[in-house]
C-alpha cells in the first residue's frame, strides 16, 4: 500500500474518515469482482491540482511552524518540490491560462473599447492559435477531464479545449462532500478515475477554491485548528470598495475587530482541511492501484496577503507573497530518474508546469510554448531550465522579475482598474498616472520587505528590467496577432512594460 499516512482526526474528521472508510471497503470490493484483475496493465495517469491562494511559505514542508499539510508534505517527500517557483499572475484567470497553455497569460488579455463596457469576460479569451495543455494530451489518446471550481474558468474564456469532460462546481455555494468545494470536486474526480477502463490513459485538472471561499462559509472544526499568533494582533480597517490596499476587502471581512493573526489562523486551517481532503484522493488512487502509475501535480496557482505588499486578505499586486507558490511533483513510475523528497532551489514558473507534465508523458516539446520543461533539472541532469521568471496582470499596470536571488517590481499605482484601488493606494483623489514604484531586493534574504518609493540603484535594476522589455516585448507581439480583431495596437504596451531603458 502506497497511501499517504491518516491524520489524527478530531471528533468532526472522524465522521469523515468513518466515511472514507466505507468507501474504500466498496472500492476494494469493486476492484476485486472487476474482470480486469490486478495483473492487468495499468494505463498512465496524469493528476494536476491547481489550487487558489496556497502561499508556499505556509506549507509545513516549506518550514513552516504550523503542521498544515501533512498530507502533501508526505507527497513531496516521494517525489520534489520546486521551492523557488513563481506564478505568472496573482489572481484567478490568468494563472490558469498560464497553466493549462505554458503560456504567458498576458497573450490572453484583450484590449477593448470603452463603448464595449469591458467585463471580465470581454477581457479575457485564450486564442484559439496557442497550445493547451489538455489538447497535446487528448492528441496522444489521453482520456482528459477538468473539474473547477469558479464560474470565470468556463469555456467564455477558452478553458473547456481538449478536455471531453469539463464539469464546474457552484463557485458560491458552501462546500460539501458530493457538492461544491475541495470535497465534492474530489468526489468528482474519484468518480471519473473509477469509470476508466485500467488500461486507459488519462490527465485530469482538478482546480480547488477553497482557500478563497474560506471567508464567506464558516467551518467549526477548521477556523480555530490553529490558535491566532500573539505578535499579529493589529486590527486591519475595512475597505468600501474591492480590490482594495490597506484594508480587508468587505466580501472577506469576518465581522467585529478581528486581528491579522485570526485571518491568518483561519486561513492555516483551511489549508490543513484541504491537506485532508486530498489525502482521500489520494488513497482513492492506491485502492484503484493507480497510485504508483499516477504522476501527481500539485500547484499554487497564487498566493494571498497577510499585509506585506499593502493587500489584506486578498491577492493581486507583484510581490513574492502573491507569486511564490508551491510545486510538488511526483512522477509516476518509471517515468523519471529523481532523488526521492529532493527539494529543488533553481528558477521555475507556472508556465513550465504544462511543458513539464508532458515530458514525463513521453510527449516532446510543444511548439509555441513559452514555458520550458523542468524534468532535465528535477533528474539533476541540469542545474537549471531558466534564469529569470515574469509575472504580469496584476491589479495595477507593471511587471516583476524573479532571478536566482533577486525580485524586481515596477508599477504604475496610478493606473490601477479602479478609482477605489488608486485611492486607497495614494490616500487621495489627485492624478497619479505617470508616477511609477520600483523595488529591487533579495527575495532569498528578505521576501517581504517594507513598500517604498525609495529610488533604486539603475545598475542592479536595469538587467532585470531589460530582461522583462525583451520578454513582455515578444509577448505583446503575440498578443496582437492572436487577439486580431480585439487589439488595439497604438495601446498599453508603454503601461505594462514602464520607462524607458536607463
Amino acid at each position: 500500500m502506497n497511501c499517504l499516512p491518516v491524520t489524527a482526526p478530531s471528533s468532526a474528521g472522524a465522521a469523515r474518515d468513518l466515511a472514507r472508510g466505507l468507501g474504500a471497503l466498496c472500492l476494494g470490493l469493486l476492484a476485486a469482482c472487476s474482470g480486469a484483475g490486478p495483473e492487468a496493465p495499468v494505463g498512465q495517469g496524469v493528476l494536476v491540482v491547481a489550487i487558489d491562494g496556497l502561499r508556499a511559505d505556509h506549507l509545513s514542508s516549506a518550514g513552516y511552524d504550523r503542521e498544515t499539510s501533512p498530507n502533501l508534505d508526505e507527497l513531496a517527500s516521494q517525489g520534489v518540490s520546486f521551492t523557488w517557483n513563481f506564478s505568472s499572475a496573482p489572481w484567478l484567470v490568468p494563472a490558469h491560462v498560464a497553466l493549462l497553455t505554458a503560456s504567458d497569460p498576458y497573450v490572453a488579455w484583450r484590449d477593448l473599447p470603452e463603448s464595449l463596457k469591458p467585463t471580465v469576460e470581454r477581457r479575457w479569451r485564450i486564442p484559439v492559435t496557442l497550445p493547451h495543455m489538455a489538447v497535446e494530451f487528448l492528441a496522444r489518446g489521453f482520456r482528459t477531464a477538468a473539474f473547477v471550481d469558479h464560474e470565470w474558468l468556463s469555456p467564455v474564456f477558452g478553458f473547456e479545449r481538449g478536455f471531453q469532460r469539463f464539469e464546474a462546481s457552484q463557485f458560491d455555494a458552501p462546500p460539501r462532500p458530493g457538492g461544491s468545494g475541495a470535497a465534492g470536486l474530489v468526489h468528482r474526480v474519484e468518480r471519473w478515475i473509477q469509470s476508466l477502463d485500467r488500461g486507459e490513459e488519462w490527465m485530469a485538472y482538478l482546480h480547488l477554491h477553497d482557500l478563497q471561499r474560506n471567508w464567506q462559509f464558516p467551518d467549526t472544526q477548521w477556523d480555530t485548528f490553529f490558535e491566532p499568533r500573539e505578535d499579529r494582533d493589529e486590527v486591519p480597517p475595512v475597505g468600501s470598495v474591492e480590490p482594495v490596499f490597506f484594508a480587508v476587502p468587505p466580501s472577506r471581512w469576518l465581522g467585529g475587530s478581528e486581528s491579522v493573526g485570526v485571518y491568518e489562523a483561519r486561513y492555516d486551517g483551511a489549508i490543513r482541511r484541504l491537506d485532508d481532503d486530498l489525502r482521500g484522493l489520494f488513497d482513492t488512487l492506491d485502492i484503484l492501484g493507480r497510485y504508483e502509475d499516477t504522476t501527481i501535480c500539485v500547484v499554487g496557482t497564487h498566493g494571498i496577503q497577510f499585509g506585506e505588499a499593502g493587500m489584506i486578505v486578498d491577492s493581486g499586486s507583484l510581490s513574492v507573497a502573491d507569486l511564490s507558490v508551491p510545486w510538488i511533483l511526483k512522477p509516476a513510475r518509471g517515468r523519471a530518474d529523481f532523488r526521492a523528497g529532493a527539494r529543488i532551489d533553481a528558477v521555475s514558473s507556472s508556465i513550465d508546469v504544462a511543458p513539464t507534465l508532458l515530458d514525463l508523458a513521453g510527449v516532446g516539446p510543444v511548439a509555441g510554448m513559452h514555458g520550458v520543461s523542468q524534468v532535465a533539472v528535477l533528474e539533476g541532469r541540469e542545474p537549471s531550465a531558466r534564469d529569470f521568471a515574469f509575472a504580469s496582470c496584476g491589479v495595477q499596470k507593471g511587471y516583476a522579475v524573479f532571478s536566482e536571488r533577486m525580485a524586481y517590481e515596477f508599477v504604475y499605482p496610478g493606473r490601477a482598474e479602479t478609482e477605489g484601488l488608486v485611492r486607497s493606494w495614494f490616500g487621495d483623489d489627485r492624478d497619479h498616472v505617470s508616477e511609477y514604484v520600483e523595488r529591487l531586493y533579495d527575495a532569498r534574504a528578505n521576501p517581504y520587505p517594507d513598500l517604498s518609493t525609495a529610488t533604486v540603484d539603475p545598475d542592479a535594476a536595469n538587467p532585470l528590467h531589460d530582461e522583462a522589455v525583451r520578454w513582455f516585448s515578444r509577448v505583446d507581439s503575440l498578443r496582437k496577432k492572436a487577439q486580431t480583431g480585439w487589439v488595439r495596437p497604438e495601446q498599453e504596451a508603454p503601461g505594462l512594460f514602464g520607462r524607458e531603458r536607463l
